[in-house]
């Protein structure tokens, strides 16, 4: 009776989408851990991509628009790391569900 119970206890492994290895505590339609890393890892560097040009761009047109004094540069520096924190995010979490499988 133990031994019966042990087998259906717990979470099954579940094949992965992508490679078929299977995983326990994958759930359906999911991708591996193996699979999951080298899916962020390329969502990682499209987010880079977009979001350096972007930042560099806003950087530029901060230091040309802004006064010369200190508390506006220390503004301008902090909303340059700030839109790029938040617009790496944005495009990761976006590439992570649609790049293709």
């Amino acid at each position: 009776m133990k031994l019966l119970r042990a087998e259906f206890h717990g979470s099954p492994e579940v094949p992965c989408v992508k490679c078929d290895r299977r995983e326990r505590g994958l759930a359906w339609g999911d991708f591996c851990s193996q699979c999951l890393k080298e899916r962020s890892g390329r969502a990682s560097r499209l987010a880079s991509r977009i979001s350096r040009p972007v930042v560099l761009l806003m950087g530029l047109y901060l230091a040309w628009k802004i006064p010369v004094t200190p508390g506006a540069r220390v503004y301008a520096i902090i909303a340059v790391v700030g839109t790029y924190a938040l617009l790496w995010k944005i495009v990761h979490t976006i590439a992570m569900e649609f790049l293709p499988r």
